[in-house]
C-alpha cells in the first residue's frame, strides 16, 4: 500500500497494542509508504484529553516520532495544531469556512495534530 491514514484512532491503543499494530502497518506499506496521522495533539488539550475515558496512550507533536520511528517510520511532517479539537459546535461546518480556518497563519483552538510519517526503506521482518 501507498497510504495508510488513521483519524483519532492511535490513542485509544495502549502501548502493547501500539506495539503490535505499528510493525503490521510498516509491512503492509511500501518502501517510502506512509502513515498519515490525526491525533488529539495533548500539550494543546490537556485539560480535555482525557473527557474521553477510552484514551489509553498521550500523543503529542513532541513525542510522536519515539512512539513510531521503533516500529519502521520516520516522521516526516508535522504540525502541532490543524484542526480544533472538537468540531461539535455551533459554528457552521461550510467547506469554505474550513479551507478559510485551514489557511490561517495561526489557527485559533487547534489542538488536533497532523503528522506524515514515512515507512523505512528496505524488507521489514516480523
Amino acid at each position: 500500500m501507498d497510504l495508510v491514514f488513521a483519524s483519532n484512532f492511535l490513542e485509544h491503543l495502549s502501548a502493547g497494542e501500539l506495539a503490535a499494530l505499528l510493525p503490521d502497518v510498516a509491512r503492509v506499506l511500501r518502501p517510502r509508504g506512509r502513515l498519515a496521522l490525526l491525533q488529539p495533539n495533548y500539550l494543546r488539550c490537556r485539560e480535555h484529553y482525557f473527557d474521553d475515558p477510552t484514551h489509553k496512550t498521550i500523543f503529542h507533536h513532541r513525542n510522536v516520532a519515539t512512539i513510531v520511528e521503533p516500529h519502521g517510520f520516520r516522521v516526516v511532517k508535522v504540525v502541532p495544531g490543524l484542526l480544533p479539537l472538537t468540531m461539535n459546535s455551533r459554528t457552521p461546518k461550510w467547506p469554505l469556512l474550513v479551507r478559510l480556518y485551514l489557511s490561517l497563519p495561526v489557527r485559533p483552538l487547534a489542538a488536533q495534530m497532523y503528522v506524515v510519517a514515512e515507512r523505512s526503506g528496505g524488507h521489514l521482518e516480523r
